[in-house]
């Protein structure tokens, strides 16, 4: 298992990396690429419940839910308090489905129906939430960040810690070739990322990630989110 001060060792060591880049630049770049890495492969997921306000339909996640490690939704189940529907799991839509549909029915309240995301982390319902009413919000979550030498990327398994040294290489070429970084994290997308994308659809303890489908022709996050 890599520890933090041994990552950020492998990625100074990495032949084509600049030169005039600090230890402070470096560490920055291994907890970049530890939290795109582990948002990418859908490692770490929370949920969080939130109770809604009366009329209110936009939220910034992050802040009026006091999510700070929110990364991305995977999805969003509603319990209006009103016992009109049972708790039952929104489906997600475009922001200007969510504007259309407020324009053409702006006084539809609870239960809302469908959410959208603006950004990375606005979330949009319609209908408008009715007093009580509550979310139960399932997400992916970013890890904590390694600070001390010791500490190890400990939501991405063992071998897969050579990720991190490769994506921070490639982030770190920039400042010298920009061509050159394309290269570099195009290799590693269609390469390292892509094997630790199979491995973890293919682990047998679970079911893939796209409900319904053969493991030999399960798709990519990517495409399912």
């Amino acid at each position: 298992m890599a520890t933090f001060a041994q990552l950020v060792g492998r990625v100074k060591d990495t032949t084509h990396r600049p030169k005039n880049q600090d230890d402070t630049e470096i560490k920055a770049l291994v907890n970049e690429a530890y939290f795109h890495i582990v948002a990418e492969l859908s490692l770490f997921e929370k949920s969080a419940t939130e109770t809604l306000v009366a009329g209110v339909g936009d939220y910034d996640i992050t802040v009026d839910f006091s999510l700070p490690d929110f990364a991305a939704v995977r999805s969003i189940s509603y319990s209006p308090a009103n016992g009109m529907a049972s708790c039952c799991t929104l489906n997600p839509t475009t922001v200007d489905e969510i504007v259309a549909l407020r324009s053409a029915n702006p006084t539809a309240t609870s239960p809302a129906l469908a959410y959208a995301i603006r950004g990375w982390k606005d979330l949009l319902l319609q209908p408008l939430p009715g007093l009580g009413d509550q979310i139960t919000i399932t997400y992916a979550a970013f890890p904590l960040e390694m600070l001390a030498p010791t500490d190890t990327p400990s939501v991405l398994p063992p071998n897969w810690h050579h990720l991190i040294v490769s994506y921070a290489a490639a982030t770190a070429m920039e400042v010298v070739s920009v061509a050159r970084a394309q290269q570099l994290m195009e290799s590693f997308e269609m390469g390292e990322l892509k094997r630790a994308r199979k491995w973890f659809n293919n682990q047998y303890g679970s079911k893939p990630l796209t409900p319904g489908m053969y493991r030999r022709s399960v798709r990519w996050p990517s495409d399912v989110w």
